[in-house]
């Protein structure tokens, strides 16, 4: 064999061999995608330019991770962000939803929002994977919010109690023999009152708040948890959890509250008179719910 063939057919080896590596790599090497944004009238920010990174499963055929994604976010409010929440949802054989947070976003700033090692592992090949962002809540440097409206897959029936700094902390919600039972922890000792509300808000109907009565603490039962038990005092009578109440047939179910209604702290009392209260304008009272 000549210099010449032998030198030719060394070629064709490697060139054989690279081909086989190309192969085996394409099968679990990421490939890049378009995302989609869900647009939202009045948001604060401008989402754009998605893309996320999908690789192969090598040991589950027919699978694939997550293992990167990427948002462009532009602050179009005309004030700075302190704070932005954006619902992102993974669509791929089942359905991961998560909320992702931008912090300090200046006033007219734009800013690359990357993350490099996700591992969402989903039940799908590459082609029937769906990415779709969404702008959801923000708090401004001025501490004020915004809130973005309710869509069907993110209504307030996803938890019955909506989160509140006022030193009350509601823990559970069970319905016994009809009425609503609630069961709470004070983490303030100086809190000597309180007063709950209820809140509606869906994508079908107008936004409402009810407030309940005023009860003293030292008015209240404990449960054996130590926990104070309002057995329906503030919010008895109260038109949006009727339907919840209306399914309770025995003792100790758990509810099932109207979707979009949720239970939340509207006032405490503190034992020198001074009264915290709740913003119940629906921008400050849902912006982080």
């Amino acid at each position: 064999m000549t210099k010449a063939n032998i030198f030719i057919l060394a070629c064709c080896i490697l060139m054989c061999a690279t081909h086989a590596v190309g192969a085996q790599r394409s099968v679990v090497d990421p490939s890049i995608f378009q995302g989609t944004v869900d647009s939202v009238i009045g948001s604060p920010v401008r989402l754009s330019d998605v893309k996320y990174t999908l690789t192969k499963s090598a040991s589950i055929p027919g699978t694939v991770r997550v293992t990167g994604y990427r948002i462009r976010v532009d602050n179009i409010s005309g004030h700075g962000i302190k704070r932005l929440l954006v619902s992102v949802v993974w669509k791929g054989g089942y359905e991961v939803r998560m909320s992702v947070a931008v912090d300090s976003l200046a006033t007219g700033e734009g800013r690359d929002y990357v993350i490099e090692d996700a591992q969402i592992g989903l039940a799908a090949e590459m082609k029937d994977v769906t990415f779709t962002v969404r702008p959801t809540r923000a708090e401004f440097d001025d501490h004020s919010h915004w809130a973005a409206p309710r869509t069907w897959s993110e209504t307030l029936g996803v938890s019955p109690f909506l989160d509140s700094r006022s030193g009350l902390r509601l823990r559970q919600w069970v319905l016994i023999e009809g009425a609503n039972r609630i069961a709470f922890d004070v983490l303030d000792p100086r809190i000597v009152a309180y007063r709950l509300g209820t809140v509606r808000d869906d994508p079908d109907s107008d936004f409402q708040v009810s407030l309940g009565k005023w009860v003293e603490l030292s008015h209240l039962a404990r449960d054996e948890r130590g926990r104070y038990v309002d057995s329906g005092q503030s919010l008895a009578g109260n038109k949006m959890l009727s339907k919840a109440a209306a399914q309770g047939t025995g003792s100790d179910l758990a509810p099932t509250p109207e979707s979009g209604v949720a239970v939340f702290v509207a006032e405490v009392r503190f034992d020198d008179g001074r009264v915290w209260s709740q913003d119940t304008r629906r921008d400050e009272l849902l912006w982080d719910n």
